[in-house]
């Protein structure tokens, strides 16, 4: 009786490991595509970026989004001649996606052709994406945190750029 009940515990205990696996954590991986149609359908970019499937899935259309919201919110049309200029490099732009505290939206590095982006903003990248491109339109190197303050009064705005870790005090008289 003791190894009947011994017996149906361990099939019990072994089935219940095979059948109750669960599913494995999604790992994160590399990931690259080309996004066209941007800006009037002339130009295209390399978006890549260490993240999972379920967190790549929705990236190409956020970014396609955010830059041809940018540059269509230009009215006058200052920064779209930015746009235009630096997407039509013969090297090539590439945006890359990280998961990253050390700033709190984009960083370029000074070759004109690659954008970081912080994956954790998005969603609300696009007000950015002006400063930015004008930014590696001039090979500038920033690491910063942009923070855009509204003066209603005035209807100005002022811009702060604001590197870590003073962000706290970013932008106080």
């Amino acid at each position: 009786m003791k190894k009947t009940i011994l017996s149906i515990v361990i099939i019990a205990v072994l089935t219940a490991s095979i059948t109750d696996c669960g599913e494995e954590e999604e790992q994160p991986q590399n990931q690259s595509v080309s996004i066209t149609g941007l800006f009037d359908n002339n130009s295209s970019a390399t978006v890549k970026g260490y993240l999972t499937d379920t967190e790549w899935a929705s990236v190409p259309n956020k970014i396609k989004n955010a830059l041809n919201g940018a540059f269509d919110a230009d009215n006058i049309g200052w920064y779209k001649n930015d746009f235009r200029t630096v997407f039509a490099r013969s090297a090539g732009i590439t945006i890359i996606i990280e998961k990253n505290l050390t700033y709190t939206n984009w960083k370029i590095i000074g070759d004109g052709v690659t954008l970081y982006l912080n994956f954790n903003v998005l969603d609300n990248i696009q007000s950015e994406l002006t400063v930015a491109v004008g930014s590696m339109l001039d090979n500038g190197t920033t690491t910063a945190n942009i923070i855009f303050k509204y003066d209603n009064a005035m209807f100005s705005s002022t811009l702060f750029l604001c590197s870590l870790p003073s962000v706290a005090n970013c932008g106080s008289s």
